[in-house]
C-alpha cells in the first residue's frame, strides 16, 4: 500500500473510532451503542480500547451499569461530536448533489 493510501486508511479508521466513541457516550453503554451501530459488542469494546491507546488516556469509565466519559473522554466527546455532525452534514450535502440533475456549464460570452 502506498503512503497516501495508508494515511487515508488510518484517517478513516480514526474517524470510525471517534464516531463509535460519540455513540457510546450518547447511549451511556457500549452494549446499547453496539446495537445502535449494528456491530458486535466485543468489536466495539476493542474499538474503544484502540481509541484509548491512540490517545494514551482512559476515555471511558466502564461499569456494570454502563460507561461514562472520564474528564479526558468528555473533551474528546465534545470535539468528536462536532466532527460527527460535520461529517453527517457533508454526507447529506454530497447526497443532495448526487440527486440533482447535471447542469450544463454556462456558455461564456465570446469576444466580438
Amino acid at each position: 500500500m502506498n503512503p497516501m493510501a495508508e494515511q487515508e486508511a488510518g484517517l478513516r479508521r480514526d474517524l470510525h473510532r471517534i464516531r463509535c466513541f460519540v455513540r457510546v457516550v450518547e447511549t451511556g453503554s457500549i452494549n446499547r451503542a453496539a446495537r445502535r451501530l449494528g456491530v458486535a459488542q466485543s468489536a466495539l469494546s476493542r474499538c474503544m480500547r484502540e481509541l484509548e491507546l491512540s490517545f494514551g488516556k482512559q476515555l471511558l469509565r466502564r461499569g456494570g451499569r454502563g460507561s461514562s466519559p472520564t474528564l479526558d473522554g468528555h473533551r474528546v466527546y465534545e470535539a468528536g461530536r462536532r466532527m460527527v455532525q460535520a461529517m453527517e452534514w457533508a454526507e447529506s450535502e454530497y447526497r443532495q448533489l448526487l440527486d440533482q440533475p447535471a447542469q450544463a456549464p454556462s456558455e461564456q460570452a465570446r469576444p466580438g
